[in-house]
């Protein structure tokens, strides 16, 4: 009997613990980069600052050549809506659908490539035969990514050095 309210304990902490790790990471899931722009002016601004989010050191800035440039062709199709309309109240069904398909395009490019995105991977550590779950945010993965690769680069440099100066 001890045994049997001894493992319902652990079960019962594994369900908090869990549910607290689904809390934690809920909570650090970015806001989506277009809210509800109801108004030409409105929309100027959420571009602007997708603009801006774009950039090298931005929330966006690791989003790829290619997809930088649906975000910026479907921004360009939403901007030609809002100048036709004006606003969403004034907008037919079909602009308000083609204005919702471009935003969710965008959303979902932008969000996948957030660098505050916390992803966790089950790892193995060097020695140890139990896993861990390890948690950084996408932006940490790029960079450490682009610093394995530079060192590689460097360490190339330095072995083309050696092989020419004669070593």
């Amino acid at each position: 009997m001890t045994r049997l309210h001894h493992g319902k304990g652990w079960a019962l902490a594994l369900t908090i613990l869990l549910g607290a790790f689904a809390l934690t990471a809920q909570a650090d899931t970015p806001e989506p980069p277009i809210t509800q722009p109801q108004t030409k002016d409105q929309f100027a601004a959420v571009v602007a600052a997708i603009q801006q989010q774009m950039d090298k050191g931005g929330h966006y800035q690791y989003v790829r050549p290619d997809e930088r440039t649906t975000v910026q062709g479907k921004l360009a199709d939403m901007q030609s809506i809002f100048d036709k309309f004006g606003t969403v109240a004034q907008m037919d069904v079909a602009s308000k659908t083609q204005l919702y398909n471009d935003q969710e395009q965008i959303n979902s490019i932008l969000t996948h490539n957030d660098s505050r995105r916390v992803i966790c991977q089950r790892e193995m550590p060097t020695g140890s035969h139990l896993p861990k779950t390890v948690c950084r945010s996408f932006g940490q993965m790029m960079q450490d990514r682009t610093n394995a690769r530079d060192m590689m680069n460097n360490l190339n440099q330095i072995n083309r050095g050696q092989t020419k100066g004669g070593g």
